[in-house]
């Protein structure tokens, strides 16, 4: 059985909350605009627009790394923690951008298998939003533990 503390020690933050509603539902937006435009619509009125856009989710990964990278830069209790955050939301930076690059370049052309970027892209916004939760849980906890009110 979880003693209080522990309990309590799980309990998502407002602040995290914040994040999920704000962050997350900016970086989904695309998603959520291509999901109405297709319900919408008639087909013959939008030849060749599909229902799923492989740019739409490696575009939500990078807005879930961005958002933790700046919001990283703006707490003034993470010591160290700060520069490694910053190197790992870097290097998932570039990694999104490099397999965004490569989604341009299919829907431009057409010359990769579809079937891996759209699953690449899948996986990769699932594991920003769990890492981006991850991290903004992790800022919460530190921020309680400084005292600190908010993210500045």
């Amino acid at each position: 059985m979880l003693s209080k503390q522990e309990i309590v020690a799980f309990s998502i933050s407002p602040l995290a909350v914040k994040w999920l509603v704000g962050t997350v539902g900016i970086a989904a937006l695309p998603i959520i605009l291509r999901l109405m435009v297709w319900g919408i619509a008639p087909s013959p009125y939008l030849p060749g627009f599909s229902l799923i856009s492989i740019t739409d989710f490696f575009l939500f990964s990078l807005i879930i790394y961005l958002s933790v990278l700046m919001e990283a830069k703006h707490i003034k209790c993470l010591g160290e923690e700060k520069n490694t955050i910053s190197y790992v939301c870097i290097f998932l930076i570039i990694l999104v951008s490099i397999f965004l690059t490569f989604a341009f370049i299919n829907d431009a052309k057409g010359i990769m298998r579809h079937w891996v970027l759209l699953g690449a892209s899948l996986f990769m916004a699932l594991f920003s939003f769990i890492v981006g939760f991850c991290f903004f849980y992790f800022f919460s906890v530190k921020l309680a533990e400084s005292g600190q009110e908010e993210m500045s």
